[in-house]
């Protein structure tokens, strides 16, 4: 039987168009190593060129499917070399081209973008029994920081493990053993000495006046405190540690961040599972996760011993590794110790990198708009005054401390893509078919900028969150006019720093708790600037992509300036 395009026979035709494909193949294979540094072994690029002589399935007869729209890629590849350096940007652009829904082969699985509030409901609310398992991407990262095999059933890891029992079992134990409403109340104490003691650190800095001051440093080091004194009851940042801590919190911030950046990477053999024994054996990145996996187990076995040996058995001092190694899950056995170690290291991942990384884009925001900053500290002058300093008690009654954080949600949510979720059977999504397995990515970064909902989406303007909200007027929709009464703990679609439904963050109550605070306490307590004489207008406001999206430059050198009376500091 004859093809449509020609008179050769259909077979023979297809493999012409593979053929005819190779050398855009070979392109986006050099683009994708190109851009993704992680794959830059010459090696490795020659060897995988092989494999562009065999995606003969890629043009085997399919039955036709009803999938959403979305760009074509590559034979092999599909659109992963598209991508780019900040994927969650690309997949907004595809969505304003395709709509809210968008179809994007990744290598040999399906892919999902969703773009909207409302499709992203129906994922995480609607569907989310459907859509609540973790796609087979993350077997690279998981296999040397969640302790996963080939073969085995279970990712000791909460963000990328299927549900199961051992999902399940580390879900409870955090909601009832770390945010809790009454372990919340307990730990009140830790995160307020941590609050004195980071304006401290900045105030022994600036009593001589306006000083450069390492900002992101003292964020990151409330953060680490806050969560190790939690989770470890360790304390890694202040003068009085020891060389041994400070070379312990160096190594161990070392770690947490390099680990966090995998996280949030594409590897290669993730998509094409056929690369990975070759990936396996000659890549220079495998061998260098490898590496720091032993370290990384070797650090959190020592803290597991450590805790063992003590045996704490007083709920009232207990931290989280105590309970954790005295829990029995659903079978009624003891934790696994390879559990407790990767779910140890992942709380210190969502709980400290995550929180600090939002705190600074805030305090990037108000440097970048001085005005906004301004407005924020006479709401809290005149809220609290200027004789003592931001406590938890005073966050409900500042409204509009409560709008530039959501405003900061909305712009710079610290997990732009989410952790993509995944359907373990197909199924319908606003009428297409959606196959099993796919990878489905909610760009909550593209839902915060949905110009249908949000007005001048690129603009951070608080006010749209504030009851002075200059934008409800008699023109504006409904759904601007809700804005106000948001809600971004995952029961508004429009705002999702925390994801939504049974896989959303179980540390958002902490985690906004903490943020609240340190924003009231920076802001009251300093005056804030940019240093070298520039400009808000040129500040470096850029993105570094990840599963924490960073700033691309971080606030090492900001200026700083007392602007309460020198008593307040004092009777901290």
């Amino acid at each position: 039987m004859g093809c449509k395009c020609c008179r050769w026979p259909v077979n023979a035709c297809r493999m012409a168009r593979m053929v005819k494909l190779l050398p855009l193949s070979f392109t986006g294979l050099v683009l994708f190593l190109t851009v993704h540094s992680f794959y830059n072994d010459a090696v490795i690029t020659g060897t995988l060129l092989l494999i562009l002589f065999f995606p003969v399935f890629g043009f085997l007869p399919r039955k036709p499917l009803n999938l959403p729209p979305g760009p074509s890629g590559i034979p092999v590849l599909g659109y992963l070399p598209f991508l780019g350096e900040k994927p969650h940007q690309e997949m907004a652009k595809l969505a304003k081209k395709y709509g809210p829904l968008v179809h994007i082969q990744l290598g040999s699985f399906p892919g999902l973008v969703v773009a909207n509030a409302r499709l992203a409901k129906e994922v995480l609310m609607t569907q989310d029994q459907v859509f609540s398992s973790r796609p087979d991407s993350f077997v690279t990262w998981a296999k040397h920081f969640a302790y996963y095999h080939e073969g085995s059933e279970v990712r000791y890891s909460m963000g990328t493990a299927k549900p199961g029992p051992f999902l399940r079992n580390m879900r409870r134990l955090v909601a009832v053993e770390l945010v809790a409403p009454k372990r919340i109340e307990h730990f009140k104490a830790i995160r307020r000495e941590e609050m004195d003691a980071m304006v401290q650190e900045l105030l022994s800095e600036v009593k001589s006046g306006k000083q450069i001051v390492d900002l992101n440093m003292a964020i990151g080091a409330l953060a680490m405190n806050v969560m190790s004194r939690m989770v470890i009851q360790k304390r890694y940042y202040a003068k009085d540690i020891s060389p041994e801590t400070k070379k312990e919190a160096y190594e161990f911030q070392r770690l947490l961040v390099t680990v966090l950046t995998w996280a949030g990477y594409p590897f290669l053999q993730d998509f094409v599972p056929g690369l990975r024994p070759l990936m396996s054996m000659i890549s220079s990145n495998e061998r260098e996760m490898a590496k720091m996996a032993k370290n990384t187990d070797a650090f959190f076995e020592t803290i597991l011993q450590e805790h063992r040996q003590r045996q704490n058995t007083v709920e009232s001092s207990q931290d989280f590794v105590d309970v954790l190694i005295q829990s029995v899950g659903d079978d009624g056995k003891r934790l696994d110790d390879k559990a407790i170690k990767a779910v140890t290291m992942e709380m210190f991942m969502a709980g400290a990198e995550t929180t600090a990384t939002t705190i600074e884009w805030a305090l990037a925001e108000l440097l970048h708009h001085p005005d906004i900053q301004t407005n924020l500290q006479t709401e809290l002058d005149t809220v609290i005054g200027t004789t003592r300093m931001a406590q938890e008690s005073d966050i409900p009654n500042l409204p509009y401390l409560h709008a530039v954080i959501r405003e900061s949600f909305r712009l710079h949510p610290v997990s732009p893509l989410m952790i993509p979720h995944s359907n373990s059977e197909a199924t319908e999504l606003d009428g297409y078919h959606i196959p099993a397995n796919s990878h489905i990515f909610i760009n909550s970064w593209a839902i915060g900028r949905d110009s249908s909902i949000w007005s001048s989406p690129e603009h951070f303007d608080p006010e749209r969150f504030h009851k002075s909200n200059k934008f409800l007027d008699s023109q504006s929709s409904e759904d601007q006019r809700s804005m106000v009464g948001i809600d971004y703990k995952g029961l508004s679609y429009e705002l999702l720093p925390f994801g939504s439904g049974r896989r959303g963050c179980p540390g958002m109550q902490i985690a906004s708790h903490v943020v609240s605070v340190a924003v009231a306490r920076l802001v009251h307590g300093f005056r804030w600037s940019l240093a070298d004489d520039r400009a808000p207008e040129d500040m470096d406001m850029e993105e570094r992509f990840g599963m924490n999206l960073q700033m691309r430059s971080p606030l090492h050198r900001v200026c700083c300036e007392k602007r309460l009376p020198e008593e307040v500091y004092l009777s901290m």
